[in-house]
Order: structure tokens, then C-alpha cells, then sequence
């Protein structure tokens, strides 16, 4: 498998500010066909991302999976990074 880290982006021109607006999961299988794909400027064509909130219940960033190509259908990952999502902000802030 060939793993390509890419640069930094600006919060605006990723899916994951989607998931911030919405404070909702956000899938999106393919963004060429997806006209949420014109509110961001990115190379990634498949999506799944959920928000985490932080201990008081507020916004604290989003867990996302992502890929340069398309992917297979992704509608089971949203309830696991849901699940995973207290459990990201959790082992963030024990390290602390």
C-alpha cells in the first residue's frame, strides 16, 4: 500500500469544516458528484468524518478518514468514528 501525507491545509478548504458548520457527521463517497464539494478546495475525493466534543459537550475538532481515490461505500464508519470519537478526546487530554 502507498501512503501519501499531504500538506497542511487551511480549515476552509477541508471536508472537516463541513463537520465543524454542521456539528453533524458528514460522508461523502465521491466528491465529484457531491455539491458540497464546492464549499472546500481539496484533492480528497472520499470522505467520512464526525465531530468531537469536548468534556463540557462543546465543538472540539472532528475525526475523519479520507482518501485520494474513491472508496468503497463508507456508511459504516460513521457510527464507528462516532464511537470513537469521546474516546479520541479522552486519550488527548490524559496525555496531558
Amino acid at each position: 500500500m502507498h501512503r501519501h501525507q499531504g500538506d497542511d491545509v487551511p480549515l476552509a478548504e477541508a471536508f472537516c469544516s463541513l463537520v465543524g458548520r454542521q456539528q453533524a457527521p458528514v460522508h461523502i463517497l465521491d466528491a465529484a458528484l457531491d455539491p458540497r464539494s464546492e464549499q472546500v478546495n481539496t484533492l480528497v475525493v472520499s470522505y467520512c468524518g464526525v465531530p468531537v466534543y469536548d468534556a463540557q459537550g462543546r465543538l472540539y475538532g472532528s475525526l475523519c478518514h479520507y482518501d485520494l481515490d474513491l472508496c468503497q461505500e463508507w456508511a459504516v464508519n460513521v457510527p464507528l468514528l462516532e464511537a470513537a470519537a469521546p474516546l479520541f478526546y479522552q486519550a488527548l487530554h490524559s496525555a496531558s
